[in-house]
Formats: C-alpha cells, sequence, structure tokens
C-alpha cells in the first residue's frame, strides 16, 4: 500500500519543474526534473507527489506532441488521483 504525505523525508517536490518551465517550453529541463520526481515518489511512497508528477509529464508529452506517451501518463495520473480521493474518504 502506498502511503500519502504531504512532505516525504525524500520528497519528489524539490525535482518538480515549476509551471513556468514548460511555459518557456524549456522541455528538456522539465522532463530531467520530471523524471527525477517520478522516481523519488516512488522510493518514498508518496502517491500525492507522483500524481503530480504524472500530471506533468503527460503535460510535457502534449507540448512535445508525444500523443501517446501523454494519454499513457495521463491515465496513471488519473489513477494516482483516485487512489488519494480514495484514501481521503
Amino acid at each position: 500500500m502506498i502511503e500519502t504525505t504531504p512532505w516525504p523525508v525524500a520528497s519528489a517536490r524539490p525535482w518538480l519543474p515549476p509551471a513556468e518551465t514548460l511555459d518557456l517550453k524549456d522541455y528538456p529541463k522539465a522532463k530531467e526534473h520530471t523524471e527525477k520526481g517520478i522516481i523519488l515518489s516512488k522510493e518514498s511512497k508518496s502517491i500525492g507527489d507522483l500524481k503530480s508528477s504524472y500530471e506533468i509529464i503527460s503535460d510535457y508529452y502534449n507540448a512535445t506532441n508525444n500523443y501517446p506517451k501523454a494519454l499513457e501518463f495521463y491515465k496513471l495520473y488519473i489513477s494516482a488521483r483516485d487512489s488519494v480521493f480514495n484514501e481521503e474518504n
């Protein structure tokens, strides 16, 4: 079972790129930071951080016209979002 913690010890949050990274089209940096965020989120079992990472990398793939990957990560985002919702209720 994955625990939801707002700030785990090895939080992925420092690795999550700010929205401006995608807005400024700094796609390589956004992808690099988000991939690190996914790894750290999995290691720390933080479903909230994982949810955010999946959403951002889905946006990245959408912005770079890689629609199959965008859809793949969007589905993972929805699954993680639903898990967070179910644990809260």
